[in-house]
């Protein structure tokens, strides 16, 4: 059993077994990977892991493949989770940017792929849940999301270069960036475009 203590920006989980009882500092991004980690240590636990063993590899895993990765740079917060993205996924990262406790939002959002006849919806339900948000700005990019859109939900580019190339045209500093979207739309450009 378990319970979340904290997420801004990382996970603080207790976590019960039996007798045992644990906080766990973690440097994990985002409140869906609660889940994720109670399975860690049940897969550990039933593997024959001990608990404090449990809790070292967990706190020490530190992401580095483009998923819930934490990166600063140029006094810029960045959440990168760009390795895939899907309507659940998506709503999840957008949900748990907009309840961090941090000013200055900037998004940075690719097309979801392989959604079928469902992409135009899906796209269009996503724009909504960024509206309901508080960003400073709001960059799409995709020819998903730029048939989706409004001319009010932001700024769009066709593809992550041309989105890229305009990064590297503005200074931001002292930001809170979320960049995600699904692995064929290679939102990691707009990350290596920040100054």
């Amino acid at each position: 059993k378990g319970e979340l203590l904290n997420s801004q920006p990382f996970l603080d989980i207790e976590w019960r077994m039996g007798n045992t009882r644990k906080v766990l500092q973690t440097q994990l991004s985002g409140e869906y990977n609660f889940e994720n980690i109670l399975a860690a240590i049940c897969v550990g636990t039933f593997f024959g892991v001990d608990p404090a063993g449990i809790e070292r590899a967990i706190a020490s895993y530190v992401p580095d493949n483009s998923r819930s990765q934490v990166i600063h740079k140029s006094g810029n917060m960045i959440l990168l989770d760009a390795y895939n993205a899907n309507p659940t996924s998506m709503e999840a990262a957008l949900k748990n940017f907009n309840a961090l406790a941090q000013p200055h939002k900037l998004v940075f959002l690719g097309d979801m792929a392989e959604l079928g006849t469902e992409s135009q919806a899906e796209h269009r339900r996503i724009l909504e849940i960024i509206r309901a948000g508080n960003y400073e700005l709001v960059v799409l990019v995709g020819p998903e999301f730029g048939s989706a859109m409004k001319e009010s939900d932001g700024v769009h580019f066709a593809d992550a270069e041309t989105a890229a190339a305009w990064v590297q045209t503005k200074n931001f500093r002292n930001k809170t960036i979320l960049i995600k979207g699904s692995r064929a739309a290679r939102m990691e450009i707009i990350l290596e475009a920040l100054k």
